[in-house]
């Protein structure tokens, strides 16, 4: 931590303050502060798509990045992200959990071809992230676009923020309100004297300046509307009016005391500057008669990004605070080298890229090649990085302002205050240890209850879970709410369906089910805005759609040849993982009777059956525990577990080509309680028979880890020319790092639609700092070009 630096002016030529060293009450926030957050470690995530927009029925390839929010480093190891895309009533429409290793990866979001078209939220959280303000959970928008444009009407509220977060008396004060751009607001008094007027940007900011006079009350009325009261001013506390620097410069600050802020001689003010869990510069200010000060602060040992300037007394409280922005001192740019300018299509594009970095090349990049022409609304220049903001500020707040210029986003901060921690968590240590940690796992939770009534579980309640397509088990007593949350020992792939038993004292509890239900609710995200269809085309959204006629219009170029598949056992994995079943009958061996009770009784070995108040009881016979089954045995038909006798008994012979048999514990205690009255495996030779066997009731789908699907596929210069080959989204590469000079080159080839095409590339440089940068080309039709080839 450094001292400040002071430049001490003076307004209207006052006496001079006095500025001491660093005070013990500094030291002692600065300590609690790094102790506070070696417990309490913010993050930050950020998702790249390979295109701006979509359309339903597409599909949303992304990167993603979890990184600390100090110095921006992936979190070693593996990390489970919850990924969904959200409606605009904060409904689920897809929900995924995706795999990040070190900090990165990369996977899709599936969008539904019968999706409205709309703009839709992607949210993306870890657990760990759960522990903090949830407006702080990662949010971004995602249009969905029909042939029609979205417009977009938005929702504007009426507030007012003075810089320092109080409005002190009887000195000038900065205010900057939030209304309807171009309306004229008159601040009056309560007694209806207008004392200025302000009239919100096209952003809905403005900014105006008041002073305060003790006992009176402001107001703000726009166009005869009803009045909305100014915050109540007060004599405590401190005016803070903040100058940002230029990357580089020195930060200015003027404080001015209110007359009973510092109410005895000697008393001092402290000023922190901190970011991301670490204070970079303090001091102590003893005020003058004149109660004002200039602070100049030199920008260049702060971090780029969101910081915050914070007044206290030596008791910890706050006097003013303020969050601001400091622009990257040496900032690393990405310069393109095309091989020309201008290209033919179905034409090979060379691009060299080179990271400048004083600190370092090399750097983690994802590259997106699209059609500019079709995203109008893709923005070429992002003067801060969506990294820098993340986690700091809610995304509901800033993503308007994110490229706003410099003095509009930072009047924008003026209206945000910090969200991670309160100084009196720090100072006095009160804030509880986090509830979630990091996923690096799998895990189930829910709760079993009975389904007749609202009674308490029996004592001695035990569940038995059983994964059918991961062939694993897992068998728990729940807490006495019928409550449970427990691991995964290994991490499954894509959905799977989960069979699961309730016994006391070994005896099967019927009445008892299970509700996986959802993780968790996803994070709310309050929105500003309506959206609806307009009558415009929407560019995306029209290509899109003709795209799809196009290609239906020329499939035949691209059928693939009919392939022949042998007949895959769908009990393999399991039969497998318990070195094959006890008994495999095959029933083309043997003279096939009319039905599976003869069947059994004829020729399956150690499996009875008969009849029970008009019902089919079929029992195993364990072989190695020489008993019985006191129950049915459950059943695998054509892949599907279920517990079904009564369908397992309609199956006809002629239509069931092998039954295999478990009947021993050694194999069957694999299953647990499940297993224990034995298991038949049935493969029938019903064409998709799966889709009939009847699902048990306690039976469930539950989601593993996303699948990486394939890469979209580039042009093939080879292909027919009569199947034209139309992209919008030419270029995606997720995972692009550079040498250690920060060089990479990367090619593709261009395709039949002509227009100009942008090239962006998003990524973090291994010395942490994030970095954009955006160019574009053009692709024309070259008819001498296509009659060479």
């Amino acid at each position: 931590m450094r001292k400040l630096i002071f430049n001490i002016a003076f307004v209207l030529l006052l006496p001079v303050g006095t500025v001491h060293a660093q005070a013990d009450f500094a030291t002692r926030l600065t300590d609690r502060l790094s102790t506070f957050y070696a417990r309490h470690i913010p993050v930050k995530l950020h998702l790249f798509f390979n295109q701006p927009a979509y359309h339903p029925g597409d599909t949303a390839y992304f990167h993603i990045s979890f990184l600390t929010a100090e110095g921006y480093k992936g979190f070693s190891g593996r990390q489970i992200i919850d990924v969904a895309l959200v409606d605009d009533k904060n409904v689920p429409v897809v929900r995924q959990q995706v795999l990040v290793r070190d900090g990165f990866g990369y996977n899709q979001v599936a969008i539904p071809a019968s999706l409205d078209p709309g703009n839709y939220t992607v949210t993306a959280y870890s657990d760990w992230m759960k522990n903090y303000d949830p407006e702080l959970i990662y949010h971004t928008s995602l249009s969905i676009l029909s042939g029609k444009e979205l417009l977009e009407k938005r929702i504007y509220s009426t507030a007012f923020y003075p810089e320092g977060g109080n409005l002190i008396q009887q000195v000038s004060n900065k205010v900057v309100m939030m209304g309807t751009p171009g309306a004229k607001y008159s601040i009056v008094t309560a007694q209806g004297k207008e004392i200025l007027t302000c009239t919100p940007d096209s952003t809905g900011l403005g900014v105006f300046y008041l002073t305060p006079q003790p006992g009176e009350q402001y107001f703000a009325t726009a166009n005869g509307a009803l009045r909305t009261a100014l915050p109540t001013s007060t004599d405590t506390g401190i005016n803070l009016l903040l100058t940002p620097a230029t990357a580089g410069g020195s930060l200015r600050i003027v404080l001015q005391a209110g007359t009973q802020t510092l109410r005895e001689a000697g008393d001092k003010a402290y000023i922190i500057i901190s970011a991301h869990g670490t204070a970079y510069y303090s001091a102590a200010i003893a005020f003058g008669a004149n109660r004002t000060g200039v602070v100049s602060i030199p920008t260049a040992g702060l971090p780029a990004g969101v910081a915050r300037a914070t007044v206290f007394r030596d008791d910890a409280t706050v006097l003013a605070e303020r969050l601001f922005f400091v622009e990257e001192a040496s900032p690393v740019q990405i310069m393109t080298t095309f091989d020309q300018q201008t290209y033919g299509t179905r034409e090979k594009v060379t691009i060299k890229l080179h990271v400048n970095d004083p600190q370092g090349g090399k750097a983690r990049l994802r590259v997106r090649v699209f059609q500019k022409d079709l995203f109008p609304q893709a923005s070429a220049h992002l003067p801060r990085h969506p990294l820098q903001l993340s986690g700091e500020l809610p995304y509901t707040a800033y993503r308007r302002y994110a490229t706003a210029p410099a003095n509009v986003f930072d009047n924008f901060l003026v209206t945000q205050h910090e969200r991670l921690f309160s100084w009196p968590e720090v100072w006095n240590n009160t804030r509880a240890e986090e509830i979630h940690n990091f996923r690096t796992g799998l895990s189930f939770s829910g709760r079993a209850y009975r389904r007749n009534s609202s009674g308490p579980l029996p004592d001695s309640t035990h569940l038995t879970f059983f994964l059918q397509e991961d062939v694993m088990t897992y068998a728990i007593y729940p807490r006495s709410d019928g409550t449970f949350n427990f691991p995964l020992l290994n991490d499954f792939v894509g959905d799977d369906k989960v069979y699961y038993r309730a016994d006391r004292k070994g005896v099967i509890q019927k009445d008892i089910a299970v509700d996986f239900g959802q993780k968790d609710t996803i994070p709310a995200m309050t929105t500003d805005a309506i959206y609806r269809e307009t009558a415009d085309h929407a560019a995306y959204g029209t290509f899109a759609e003709q795209q799809k006629v196009i290609e239906q219009a020329y499939g035949f170029a691209k059928r693939a040849p009919v392939q022949h598949y042998e007949k895959v056992n769908p009990h393999a994995f399991l039969e497998e993982e318990i070195f094959s079943p006890d008994v495999t009958i095959n029933l083309r061996d043997y003279l096939l009777f009319p039905d599976m009770e003869e069947t059994l009784r004829e020729i399956i070995p150690f499996v009875q059956h008969r009849w029970h108040d008009k019902q089919h009881v079929v029992r195993m016979y364990i072989t190695d525990l020489e008993v019985m089954g006191t129950e049915d045995p459950v059943y695998m038909i054509d892949g599907v577990l279920t517990d079904n006798t009564d369908y397992f008994m309609s199956l006809k012979p002629d239509e069931v080509a092998t039954i295999k048999v478990v009947c021993t514990w050694e194999k069957l205690r694999t299953f647990g309680q499940i297993g224990k009255n034995g298991m038949v495996l049935v493969e029938t030779t019903i064409p998709d028979n799966a889709r009939n066997v009847p699902v048990p009731r306690n039976m469930v789908t539950v989601k593993g880890i996303t699948p990486t699907a394939t890469l979209p596929q580039t042009v093939n210069p080879k292909a027919d020319r009569r199947y034209p080959q139309i992209k919008a989204a030419l270029y995606w590469n997720p995972e692009l790092t550079t040498n250690d000079m920060g060089d990479a080159t990367i090619s593709f080839y261009t395709p039949d639609n002509t227009g100009t095409y942008s090239i962006q590339i998003d990524g973090i440089t291994y010395s942490g700092k994030p970095v954009f940068a955006s160019d574009t080309f053009s692709v024309v039709f070259q008819p001498a070009l296509v009659q060479q080839r």
